[in-house]
């Protein structure tokens, strides 16, 4: 046995394959050497070959724990994500004994795939066995936070420190959660309790100093940079990344300083900081705000085009940029940066809603909704309570007077952290709290809790205000989302009932119309809607326009529409499929290939689940290639799960046996398969245990 495994091993490492031998001998070996060819094959990029010979492995050996789990890996490989997370399951199911590793491994497969409640599952299964709990409870408070779910992150962080009560990294996220629900002196001292227990280590007094500031601790924060910036030039030699780490704490200093008002010594900080990196985006992107708010106005955009042009993601140049252009009166440049500021942002960022406010008011001139105002009325309220009668008044020129008053005394501040200068000190301004932000937080949770529980809480939010519509409206977004289409369209009409000028709810009508038969219906409803909004058109129209001229057969009309689309947000993953679907139908083969390898590199997860649902297979061997017929299906299926959502930052979809999952854009580019050799390597490590045993019997 030993020696015709050892035989098999070298003839799958040689090149090129025997496959007559192979054959053989894999025949000889039963099911674990089919596992063998299998991770063979699937290293070679034979995706179609590595699935046959696993299915041969499972019908060998239907039952055995050992060949199932490896069997899942192999199939995560092969793009079958689906088949590998079940196989991965039953494998745990049937054997006790290794199912921690088995566990985490779906569980890793699933936080990839961006499956947030399949990763829950795996989860919430670890946190019962002792030895991972703690571990556990941090990832699982770690997925909450990255969708917004704070409440249900903090009660994992502290089930954690129950067990391990000196650790001072979960001390830390425990701070960090707290600065998300407002608790801001307590978030404090977490961060010193975290102190108590934490090392001289660079990392962790960068960290301190970070969650401090956003804590509005700001003594604190600058002596933790300081620390930082000595332990930087302490260990260089121990640092991965060099100059860039030594540059971070000076520059977190020189940040505070510009937020001061010290602008000098903001911009010669900057500048020693782009002598020794030029590369560093967000010294050119300070040096561009100390230019704004010293008045010179062309050499700030300079700058921060500059900077954009390093780090396309630096949300905080984007906001400047948008101030600048609002200033023009370049309102269509305004909007592209304002939108981009905002979903870039690390956080919520309150200049940027005073900015879209300013924008409001300016370009339209008009009485703007109650939601938008009392979205910013808490921090502006701290800032001058004079300012909260003008602003409920709605006098246009009084409420664009007090936006531009609060966006100076930010002074160079427009960071996620809002603050003033009181006294010669900064102060930070509280939380925004107002419905249109809870209102988005609720929506962001869905991927961790579910459509019913975000529903239910629009449904409290928009009764608790009921003059306001935006709640209603993000309720209707839900509800298309979820493929529920009449249940949205009398949301949505509810919506504009309470306030016409709401864009997404024109936006969501002319979709609906269309998903229920009436393109031409949705058309007009596109047309009215833009009209209702003083004949400005937001960028999401395009991307649900388009979609409804494709369905219109307007394919022309829709190709301007979706091509615009994508130029002011690739990641609108359902324009991307759309866009393919219209070039299926204009006959152009090679531009609708190029749209579906651009949707697989784009959504993965999405493709493999409307492939598995046809029966197609869309990842195989090299020499194989998909007819123009099935690209055309799986797109096509892609859509009718994706439903009603056409985000571009919040994409989700429902499989047809009710699995509502996430897509993060660009998956296979940011490393979901990053881990195939690992995972390979462990299948081919089963299969020879395997081997051993049965040469041992």
């Amino acid at each position: 046995m030993r020696a015709r495994t050892r035989a098999l091993d070298q003839l799958l490492e040689a090149e090129p394959l025997a496959e007559a031998q192979v054959e053989r001998l894999a025949s000889e070996l039963g099911a674990p050497g089919r596992i063998m060819v299998a991770v063979a094959y699937a290293k070679r990029g034979r995706l179609r070959s590595a699935r046959a010979a696993v299915e041969q492995a499972l019908g060998l050996a239907p039952e055995d724990a050992v060949v199932i789990a490896a069997a899942g890996m192999v199939s995560f490989v092969t793009r079958d994500y689906q088949l590998s997370l079940e196989r991965l399951e039953r494998a745990v199911s049937k054997h006790s004994g290794p199912a921690l590793r088995w566990l985490t491994m779906a569980r890793d497969f699933a936080a990839r795939l961006g499956w947030d409640l399949e990763e829950l599952a795996a989860l919430e299964a670890l946190c019962r066995v002792e030895s991972a709990a703690p571990k556990a409870h941090l990832s699982t408070a770690q997925l909450h936070a990255r969708r917004l779910n704070w409440p249900e992150a903090l009660r994992h962080v502290d089930a954690a420190l129950a067990a391990l009560p000196e650790v001072a990294t979960l001390h830390m996220e425990r701070a960090r959660l707290l600065v998300e629900l407002g608790r801001r002196d307590e978030a404090l001292a977490s961060v010193a309790r975290a102190c108590v227990f934490a090392g001289e280590s660079y990392a962790f007094q960068m960290e301190a100093g970070l969650v401090a500031r956003r804590a509005g601790g700001f003594p604190a924060a600058e002596a933790h940079f300081e620390r930082a910036e000595a332990l930087a030039l302490e260990q260089q030699g121990a640092l991965e990344q060099g100059v860039r780490l030594q540059l971070e704490p000076r520059f977190a200093r020189a940040e505070m300083a510009a937020w001061r008002g010290d602008l000098d010594r903001a911009a010669n900080e900057a500048e020693a900081c782009l002598v020794k990196d030029p590369s560093f985006a967000s010294a050119l992107r300070l040096l561009g705000a100390v230019a704004y708010c010293r008045g010179e106005i062309d050499e700030a955009e300079r700058r921060l085009l500059q900077a954009l042009a390093l780090d396309p993601k630096e949300s905080e140049a984007r906001a400047w940029l948008a101030e600048i252009y609002i200033g023009r009166k370049d309102y269509e440049a305004a909007d592209k940066q304002l939108y981009s500021a905002v979903a870039d942002a690390t956080g919520y960022s309150f200049p940027a809603a005073l900015l879209r406010l300013w924008f409001s008011f300016q370009e339209q001139g008009d009485k703007v909704a109650l939601a938008a105002l009392q979205e910013v009325l808490a921090p502006l309220s701290a800032m001058d309570p004079s300012y909260e009668p003008v602003l409920r008044a709605g006098d246009a020129a009084a409420c664009l007077g007090v936006t531009r008053a609060a966006l100076a005394r930010l002074g160079c501040n427009r960071s996620t952290v809002p603050t003033e200068v009181l006294g010669g000190e900064l102060r930070a301004l509280p939380p925004v709290t107002g419905l249109r932000y809870r209102s988005r937080v609720a929506l962001q949770r869905l991927r961790v809790v579910g459509a019913e529980e975000v529903a239910r809480t629009l449904r409290e939010l928009a009764a608790e205000e009921p003059e306001l519509a935006l709640a209603l409206c993000h309720l209707g977004e839900l509800e298309l989302w979820m493929g529920d289409y009449e249940a949205a369209r009398r949301t949505l009409r509810a919506t504009l009932a309470i306030q016409r000028r709401t864009r997404w709810a024109w936006i969501g009508l002319t979709l609906i119309a269309a998903l229920l038969g009436d393109p031409k219906e949705g058309l007009r409803l596109s047309a009215e809607g833009i009209e209702a909004m003083g004949n400005t058109i937001g960028p999401a129209v395009y991307a649900h326009r388009g979609d409804v001229q494709r369905m219109a057969g307007n394919l022309t009309e829709a190709v301007r529409d979706l091509e615009r689309s994508l130029e002011m947000h690739p990641r609108r993953v359902a324009a991307r499929i759309s866009y393919g679907l219209v070039q299926v139908a204009l006959g152009d083969e090679r531009r609708a290939r190029e749209a579906f390898e651009q949707v697989q590199r784009a959504a993965p997860g999405l493709v493999s689940d409307a492939a598995r649902e046809l029966g197609v297979v869309v990842w195989g061997d090299p020499e194989d290639e998909l007819a123009l017929e099935v690209v055309a299906s799986v797109l096509e299926r892609a859509l009718v799960l994706l439903r009603g959502n056409r985000s571009a930052s919040s994409i989700t979809y429902v499989t047809s046996d009710g699995r509502l999952r996430g897509c993060d854009f660009g998956q296979e580019s940011s490393g979901l398969h990053s881990g195939d050799a690992a995972a390979l390597y462990e299948a081919r490590r089963l299969a020879l245990a395997l081997l051993d045993r049965q040469g041992a019997a």
